[in-house]
């Protein structure tokens, strides 16, 4: 089932504080904040930007915490590859988690051991990290949750998780939703719009049967506004949030109903997951 909705790329068009808001609003919502070392610009909101968000979120007061992600993109990620180690000053924040956009470029096999070395460091301990899976470096994520699973290993009980992005960051949406990997937490990205997104997350859910997943939303969050600039839109966001809501609570009624009509036609039968 859904339960988690990734809308990146947040930048200098918005306020921090307004990002906070619908956080309480919809507690599903994880903001997905790009980040490469360079200077803002659209969907870049830049090191200052980024400093006032880890600011604000530490110090908002809320029944539900908000939730971010951190995606690496360019330098930073590049430098982990060559010499084993972030040179990013908000890996440790607020961020949950931590997601390495390869972009279709492939980590070579001989420095693959710089990147396990990068992510070994203490601040990643908490972390989950989320490979990009687009059919170029989807090996490598098998090889993390191995080195995860050794408990003497240097990555020993990380978390690792993949998102199905056969575009590498495009924007294209597939033609078919990949299933799953076993015992793996997995995502979803690629075309996602908020006219589409409910159909789309139909499908998913029947390629995932009864495994949880997420999704990542991007390029379909963008708007030109009347000067010509590129911006985020927070109205698409809310329409989109709105709309997963909904669906969601329809699905759990359902869900609700079929079990109430299997519990009155056999009294004796458990309820799925019942011990």
């Amino acid at each position: 089932m859904l339960n988690m909705v990734t809308l990146s790329g947040a930048d200098q068009s918005v306020e921090p504080t307004a990002l906070l808001g619908y956080s309480r609003e919809y507690p599903f919502v994880e903001w997905g904040i790009l980040a490469d070392g360079e200077d803002p610009r659209p969907r870049y909101p830049g090191l200052q930007w980024i400093t006032d968000l880890n600011e604000q979120a530490k110090a908002y007061e809320s029944p539900t915490k908000p939730h971010f992600s951190l995606h690496i993109n360019g330098a930073p990620l590049l430098g982990a590859i060559s010499n084993g180690d972030f040179d990013w000053p908000f890996v440790d924040d607020v961020f949950e988690r931590v997601q390495l956009n390869f972009h279709g470029e492939k980590v070579p096999e001989e420095k693959a051991v710089n990147l396990v070395n990068a992510l070994s460091h203490s601040i990643f301990k908490d972390k989950e990290v989320i490979i990009q899976l687009d059919g170029v470096n989807d090996q490598l994520l098998v090889h993390l949750n191995q080195l995860a699973a050794c408990a003497l290993g240097p990555l020993a009980g990380r978390k690792f998780s993949g998102l199905f992005d056969q575009s590498s960051g495009q924007g294209i949406k597939p033609s078919v939703w990949p299933m799953p990997i076993p015992n793996t937490k997995c995502g979803y990205a690629g075309g996602l719009t908020a006219r589409n997104v409910v159909g789309c997350v139909d499908h998913i859910r029947i390629s995932c049967y009864s495994q949880d997943f997420w999704i990542d939303m991007e390029t379909g969050l963008r708007q030109i506004d009347r000067q010509g600039s590129d911006c985020f839109d927070l109205g698409l966001c809310r329409n989109i949030l709105d709309d997963i809501a909904r669906t969601n609570a329809h699905l759990l009624r359902d869900m609700a109903r079929t079990m109430e009509k299997l519990m009155e036609t056999n009294p004796q039968q458990k309820p799925p997951f019942s011990r």
